[in-house]
């Protein structure tokens, strides 16, 4: 987890480790004490050939897995970020920002309510092609991780 909020609630990511990584296909979640109401999905999948068209799909794998979790296994947040990253273009640090293709920003409270429709909630999502950022000018790995799509519409909700 990177800059994680006091007090947290363990989050429900995979025990991966040596010899046990993160398989694809399985949701990883951190949150960030910069902007503690949002909750941030990294979704990894390992396409050779990433199709867009494939996209709702996989946001629909993510937001199922977070849904049949249950609210419960997740600490307070307004706002679930979900990016979908392509694990097959992450060859080094120099792609890491590359391989996150797509996000896109959802009501907490729709993801975990049963009454709202997953494919409803995508089909009126804004998807940002420009989610994240590998900010190498940073000093440590939770500065240098971005998720500009965080950042962004934290800004914009300021506003209102």
């Amino acid at each position: 987890m990177r800059n994680p909020p006091t007090n947290e609630i363990p989050l429900p990511n995979y025990e991966a480790g040596p010899g046990h990584p993160q398989p694809p296909y399985v949701n990883f979640y951190t949150t960030d004490d910069r902007y503690p109401d949002y909750l941030e999905c990294d979704y990894m999948v390992v396409e050779t050939r990433y199709e867009q068209v494939k996209e709702p799909g996989w946001f629909k794998a993510a937001l199922q897995q977070m849904r049949a979790l249950g609210q419960n296994k997740f600490p307070p947040m307004k706002w679930v970020a979900v990016c979908i990253r392509n694990g097959a273009e992450h060859k080094d640090a120099s792609t890491f920002e590359e391989s996150f293709k797509v996000g896109a920003i959802f009501s907490a409270v729709e993801v975990f309510s049963n009454s709202s429709d997953i494919s409803e909630l995508i089909s009126h999502a804004q998807f940002d092609r420009n989610p994240f950022l590998y900010d190498r000018q940073q000093r440590t790995p939770g500065e240098q991780q971005r998720w500009l799509i965080v950042e962004r519409h934290a800004a914009t909700n300021r506003i209102r």
